[in-house]
């Protein structure tokens, strides 16, 4: 990947308060208009929910009070942007996220989708060319997936530097702390373009990497095409060029011939998959039978396997959004009070959305010997 470089820009906030962001601050906080009024002196539940929907001014001391109660800078409030909705893109999720959980995922995701915008106005990333491949019933899912590897010029083989690929090509992987089990990952574009796959960082690496993959044939077949006809299955699709593009046919049809139990941890090392992504790929190339595949499934459950997996597989840690932060904190000597003001959010959320910041160091540095004085 290139170095970043970098230009300053002078950032102008409207007078007008933009509503999208009273509502991003209050979901990204977990909490309910109700919960707001009572925080909030002399505001109104009716009057709370006009300016939520653009329909009431809100006067300045009331916006301080609001910006209290959620713990955001004023600025953050001015700040332009349109939401994106989220549910035009697509989750990876096991079973159906309580209301509550899924609106405060969707606030942080945004929010990050709106920082990382703002970032990228001052440094430049490799720029995003991934070409468009639509599905049809000539050219499947399994065709995506040869084409993209051939595009990135993978070569036979495993993926070794799966991360390392996408962000060569303008792709942005983001490791999101979600809390929640039955999120896997999602692929969000900014206003200004920019690819993000989010991926749940509290997942094993070898999901990670299945995960990944999957939000890429998204993003190549399903994204640029939307909205999908409905007879389409776009989960099912993604879940199929994923396999595809980790595991390709040609070059692991032959080794999983006849596959044993004992061979299942030396193709999950060697392919970065799990073991039970191993014995999928084995059943739909059709090199075991489906009663072997069923018996291999009950002897890793009989060795507790089924949600907990032995082995480890290696990937390697997002590096896009570090080389932005350092851009800012190294290259162009921002202080941290600066990039603050800038992204128009406070220092508990910086660091918690940028981990790798120098800053952050310096903070826990300072409050250990604060605490332990010599």
């Amino acid at each position: 990947m290139s170095a970043p470089t970098a230009h300053f820009k002078t950032l102008h906030f409207m007078n007008i308060v933009n509503s999208n962001q009273l509502v991003l601050a209050r979901e990204s906080r977990g909490r309910t208009q109700q919960e707001i009024v009572a925080m909030v002196p002399n505001l109104q539940q009716s009057n709370y929910s006009k300016m939520e929907k653009g329909l009431l001014n809100v006067p300045q001391e009331t916006l301080s009070n609001i910006a209290k109660a959620l713990d955001y800078p004023v600025s953050f409030f001015y700040k332009k942007g349109v939401r994106t909705p989220i549910s035009s893109f697509y989750y990876r999720k096991r079973v159906s996220m309580p209301k509550k959980s899924l609106s405060l995922l969707e606030a942080k995701l945004d929010v990050v989708r709106i920082l990382i915008d703002e970032l990228l106005d001052s440094v430049e990333i490799p720029e995003y060319n991934m070409p468009k491949f639509e599905i049809t019933d000539n050219f499947t899912a399994t065709d995506v997936a040869v084409r993209l590897r051939e595009f990135l010029k993978i070569p036979k083989g495993p993926i070794k530097n799966l991360i390392r690929t996408l962000e060569a090509a303008g792709i942005i992987v983001y490791f999101i702390k979600a809390d929640i089990d039955k999120f896997d990952g999602i692929t969000l574009i900014t206003d200004k373009g920019q690819p993000i796959i989010f991926v749940n960082d509290d997942m094993p690496n070898d999901r990670k990497r299945f995960t990944i993959s999957h939000e890429l044939i998204h993003l190549a077949a399903h994204i640029p095409f939307t909205p999908l006809p409905s007879d389409r299955d776009p989960e099912g699709e993604a879940n199929e060029g994923a396999a595809e593009f980790l595991m390709p046919r040609l070059e692991c049809r032959n080794e999983l011939q006849g596959l044993r139990y004992s061979q299942l941890s030396i193709m999950k090392d060697y392919w970065g998959v799990s073991k039970a992504m191993v014995l999928f790929r084995a059943k739909e190339l059709n090199s075991i039978t489906p009663e072997r595949c069923k018996n291999l499934y009950i002897e890793l459950s009989r060795n507790g396997e089924r949600k907990k997996e032995n082995g480890y597989v290696d990937l390697e840690q997002p590096s896009i959004c570090n080389l932005i932060i350092q851009a800012y904190e190294n290259d162009m000597g921002y202080t941290l009070p600066e990039i603050l003001d800038v992204l128009g959010i406070n220092e508990g959320d910086y660091f918690e959305y940028f981990k790798n910041s120098r800053f952050k160091i310096q903070v826990k540095t300072k409050r250990v010997i604060e605490f332990n004085p010599k």
